[in-house]
This record gives structure tokens, sequence and C-alpha cells, in this order.
């Protein structure tokens, strides 16, 4: 797989997904494979993903099944509450803080609940970038400000 360019935790993911699958069927039998999958409790998604390393474990050997897709679900993002909000701001760090009381502020003043979606969305992508940012430089042990 390595060889077909894939990351490292894609890797992992796969080894796994068939450990998983090992555990509670015979891999050498595709038509048990897919009814153990039917069967799972698992959320479409990952049934897609097992269904998908299954279909590159069988071509590493040389075999073939009848792959079944199952579509991805799509759900609505989380919204948090007024009260989840400054509860965070509240824990957060204090490099952290004034951006999310900032966008705390923002999505209380937004009335349509569109647009609060998309600036919960966007908050949640800023934070991400923030926390990335001051984890990557405390392993640098640089201590210089960040200044968007």
């Amino acid at each position: 797989m390595k060889k077909d360019g894939l990351a490292d935790a894609t890797i992992e993911t796969t080894t796994a997904l068939l450990i998983r699958l090992d555990k509670k069927c015979d891999m050498s039998n595709p038509e048990e494979v897919r009814t153990t999958l039917a069967l799972q409790t698992w959320q479409t998604n990952t049934k897609n993903s097992a269904a998908t390393t299954y279909d590159r474990f069988l071509k590493y050997l040389g075999g073939t099944w009848n792959k079944t897709h199952y579509s991805k679900a799509h759900g609505l993002p989380f919204i948090p509450t007024e009260k989840e909000l400054d509860d965070l701001i509240a824990a957060g760090h204090p490099k952290t803080s004034t951006l999310r009381a900032r966008i705390n502020q923002h999505t209380k003043q937004t009335k349509d609940r569109k647009d609060r979606r998309l600036v919960s969305l966007k908050a949640s992508a800023e934070i991400a970038v923030y926390r990335y940012i001051i984890r990557a430089r405390s392993k640098d042990s640089i201590c210089t400000p960040f200044n968007p």
C-alpha cells in the first residue's frame, strides 16, 4: 500500500479494519464478509471503508468479489448552545480566549440559523488552526507571538 502512495494513517486504518473483520468472519470467504458487513451496527461510512479495505485485500491476494457499496451519510454539524460557547471560552487557553470570545459575540449577534451554522463552522476551523500553530510553536520552543 505504501507503493501505491497511501498515507501512513490510511495504512494503519486499513490494517485495523482488516483485523476487526478477521475477528468477526472468515476472510477467505467473500460472501461471509459481505454478510458480516451487512449485519454490523457500524455506520455506513465505516462499512464502506471496510468494504474498500477488503477489496484491496482481495486484490492483493488475487481474488475478486462483488463489492457492496454503502452510501455515505451526511449529518448536520454540531451547533453549540450559548452556554456551551461560554464554557469553552472560560476553559480555554489564554492565547485563544480572545478569538473565541469574538466568535461567540458574532454568533450571538447572528439571527439566522444558517448564518450561525456557517459562523460556527468557521470558528471551529479557526480554533483548530490556532491550536495547530500553538502546538507547532511549543514543539519548536519558539515563543514569538502570532499575529494574524
